[in-house]
C-alpha cells in the first residue's frame, strides 16, 4: 500500500503529463515501505479482523501487538488451554487515550490486570484476533510519503549521486534522511526500531 496516491504525488511535483507515471508509481510504495521500517509501524487502514500469534516478553504482563484500530472483534486467548480473556476485567488495551499529537492512535499493547495467565517459556502462547491497522492514514504520514517519494523520483537525475550545478559545479547529493520527513514521522516511532538511520 502507498501512503500517497499518484494524483497527489504528481500535484506535489507539478507534473501534468503521464510520462513519468511508471517511476512515480514505484516511488510512492517504496517511500511507504521505508516509512514502515523507520517507524516500526504499518499505517494500513483496518479492514476486517485477522489473528496474530504473540510471544510474551519477560514476565508477560505487557504484550506488544501490531496496531489495531478498535476493540470491536478483539479476542485474546492463550494457546495452551484455549482460554479466552475478558477486556477491562482480565486485560486492558493500551494506550488508554486514543489520541496523541491530535492524531487518533490505535492500540499497540495488551496489559494484563492480574498475574499473567501463562508461564514465560519463549513460545507464541497468546493468540490475538483484532481489526489490525489504523482508522485512517495520518496526514503527517501522507506528507512524509510525498516528500520522500519526490526525493527518490528526482534521484533518477543523479544516478552517481552527483548533481550538476551551473554556478558551483558538481554537487554531491546528500544521502542522509530528509530531516523534514523525520520530523513528521518521529512522533509515530516505536522505541528501538530503525536504529542506525542517520538524519541530515
Amino acid at each position: 500500500m502507498a501512503y500517497c496516491d499518484l494524483t497527489d504525488l504528481k500535484a506535489w511535483l507539478s507534473i501534468p503529463d503521464t510520462d513519468d507515471d511508471p517511476i512515480l508509481s514505484a516511488a510512492a510504495p517504496a517511500a511507504s515501505q521505508w516509512i514502515d521500517a523507520y517507524t516500526g509501524r504499518s499505517f494500513t487502514v483496518a479492514s476486517g479482523t485477522s489473528t496474530y500469534y504473540i510471544e510474551p516478553r519477560d514476565t508477560g504482563w505487557v504484550v506488544q501487538v501490531p496496531d489495531f484500530a478498535s476493540t470491536s472483534g478483539l479476542v485474546v486467548e492463550t494457546t495452551s488451554d484455549h482460554s479466552t480473556w475478558t477486556a477491562t476485567t482480565d486485560f486492558q488495551p493500551y494506550p488508554l487515550n486514543s489520541t496523541r499529537y491530535s492524531v487518533a492512535f490505535p492500540y499497540d499493547e495488551i496489559r494484563f490486570l492480574s498475574a499473567p495467565p501463562w508461564p514465560y517459556d519463549a513460545r507464541p502462547t497468546i493468540r490475538v484476533t483484532a481489526a489490525y491497522g489504523w482508522t485512517a492514514v495520518p496526514t503527517a504520514v501522507e506528507q512524509a510519503c510525498k516528500i520522500q517519494a519526490s526525493r527518490w523520483f528526482r534521484r533518477k537525475d543523479t544516478p552517481e549521486g552527483i548533481a550538476a550545478g551551473a554556478e558551483f559545479g558538481a554537487i554531491r547529493v546528500n544521502s542522509k534522511l530528509d530531516p523534514d520527513v523525520c520530523a513528521l514521522l518521529d512522533p509515530f516511532r516505536k522505541g528501538g526500531h530503525a536504529a542506525g538511520l542517520v538524519v541530515g
